[in-house]
């Protein structure tokens, strides 16, 4: 099965120094008050190895209206807000699958 077409969110985070646990617990939270309700699949925070403040978030959706529906609510908005405080660098974005490799 092609998953060309499938969408994704994702997003860079840079994190303020000694802030990152922080981070860690309120993406945790955040996903989990908020991910099954908007119908993200498989959501996963990845931390850099290396630069420790550095992470990337991704998750699978299966329509670019529920993307909308969800960048558009309360729980979105307010996430944002912690983030804001939290990090250097916080910016989302939206992907399509263009080419895959098994």
């Amino acid at each position: 099965m092609s998953e060309k077409g499938q969408l994704y969110t994702s997003a860079q985070w840079v994190v303020k120094e000694g802030k990152e646990q922080e981070f860690i617990d309120a993406w945790q939270a955040y996903v989990a008050e908020s991910g099954k309700k908007f119908g993200v699949t498989g959501p996963r925070l990845l931390q850099d190895a290396e630069i420790s403040k550095r992470f990337v978030s991704f998750g699978r959706w299966d329509s670019a209206e529920k993307i909308a529906e969800w960048r558009a609510s309360p729980e979105f908005k307010n996430f944002m807000a912690k983030a804001s405080e939290l990090c250097e660098l916080a910016e989302p974005r939206n992907y399509k699958v263009v080419a895959s490799q098994d």
